[in-house]
């Protein structure tokens, strides 16, 4: 199970979101410069990946640049549409069990992150199956 959030040092994926091409863009040419070992004004030792909500102009943009991303998605045909862009995560607030049922019948390559807010959550989504959870506050940092 994938368990972003809860240590540094477990899936230290560094999650920041993105409103507009622009901001994709000059996220991308930040992760370039993490890649070739420039520094920047933090050092960054995870993989950055974008995160947006239902946006499939941003979701055809982090693909064709094949950038890693997430796309936080509120009901079943919004997941189903966002597959075709082959985001790395695909984030649920509710309903992961029938997210992950959907995305194991139709063998997606993406993984199902349900949203959660304590420690006692993860034993409930790892026994459902789901792919991973996220906390909440990792969503909610700022560049």
């Amino acid at each position: 199970m994938i368990i972003i959030g809860a240590h540094a040092a477990v899936y230290p994926a560094r999650f920041v979101r993105v409103g507009s091409e622009e901001e994709l863009a000059s996220l991308r040419a930040m992760s370039a410069q993490v890649d070739s070992g420039v520094e920047t004004h933090e050092r960054v030792q995870s993989e950055i990946i974008a995160w947006f909500g239902y946006d499939l102009a941003l979701a055809e943009c982090a693909k064709s640049w094949h950038m890693p991303f997430a796309m936080r998605v509120g009901s079943v045909s919004e997941f189903l549409m966002s597959a075709y862009f082959l985001p790395r995560f695909v984030i649920v607030d509710s309903g992961a069990k029938a997210y992950q049922e959907l995305a194991d019948s139709y063998v997606l390559d993406s993984k199902v992150l349900q949203v959660i807010a304590s420690w006692e959550e993860i034993e409930l989504y790892a026994r459902q199956g789901i792919d991973g959870v996220i906390f909440a506050h990792v969503l909610e940092k700022e560049r």
